[in-house]
């Protein structure tokens, strides 16, 4: 109940207008799926207004992913898309090189993803 409340906390908080959300997923022009704009959107921790809400480049997990999207872009994704979530929109910025993983194993709780650094123009 607390997490619940603090979560409408922050969304009454943070009013995401629809306009700032579809000129975001226009500008994440990374896939034609809006799933893959959306956790390419929360991984790089952009909120629909346009600013940063971390400049950490910290790993996510899915579920990580899911409560910035429930969060700030007012989806309502459930625990159970996060297979869903893995085999689109993961797989598919994984295979652009556009995001990596940790070395932990796939079935670590702490098993998640991050933006790939750019060094020297070159993605690492």
């Amino acid at each position: 109940p607390y997490r619940r409340q603090r979560q409408m906390c922050i969304r009454d908080r943070y009013k995401a207008d629809p306009q700032d959300i579809s000129n975001r997923l226009y500008e994440a022009d990374v896939s034609e799926n809006k799933l893959t704009k959306l956790v390419y959107l929360a991984i790089k921790h952009i909120l629909p207004d346009g600013s940063v809400k971390d400049m950490d480049n910290d790993y996510m997990r899915v579920q990580d992913i899911i409560d910035f999207l429930n969060t700030y872009y007012d989806c309502s994704y459930k625990t159970g898309t996060r297979e869903t979530i893995r085999k689109e929109a993961i797989t598919e910025l994984l295979d652009k090189n556009l995001i990596e993983s940790n070395d932990r194993s796939k079935q670590s709780p702490y098993y998640g993803y991050r933006i790939k650094i750019e060094i020297g123009g070159k993605r690492k």
